[in-house]
């Protein structure tokens, strides 16, 4: 069993967040930044800790993740320390971060 994740100093954002979605298709795209110091690996992890959407990104502990026209309102990523086989785990979670939708600004 892996030794319990380092102390949780990471940052995590989305951008754009809020999402402009103007196309009706109620989907839009973002860009997910992280930093995370101590862990030697992380993984970017859709809907859950355990990523029951599905796993955005396998990444060092400093960069970045681009999604598809996929991500809907509400939507929450997990960054988790996958250092040393690490399961994915809320205890290996280092920050979350929820993307909105919105129409505002919309012709």
């Amino acid at each position: 069993m892996a030794p319990p994740a380092a102390a949780k100093n990471a940052t995590f954002k989305a951008d754009p967040n809020p999402i402009q979605v103007c196309d009706g298709s109620g989907l839009g795209i973002t860009t997910l930044t992280h930093t995370a110091e101590g862990p030697t690996a992380v993984e970017v992890r859709v809907g859950s800790p355990s990523g029951i959407g599905g796993i955005l990104a396998h990444a060092p502990p400093k960069g970045f993740s681009k999604t598809g026209k996929w991500v809907t309102d509400g939507m929450t990523f997990y960054l988790q320390d996958a250092s040393e086989g690490r399961t994915p785990t809320p205890e290996n979670t280092l920050a979350t971060v929820t993307v909105k939708l919105t129409k505002l600004g919309c012709p």
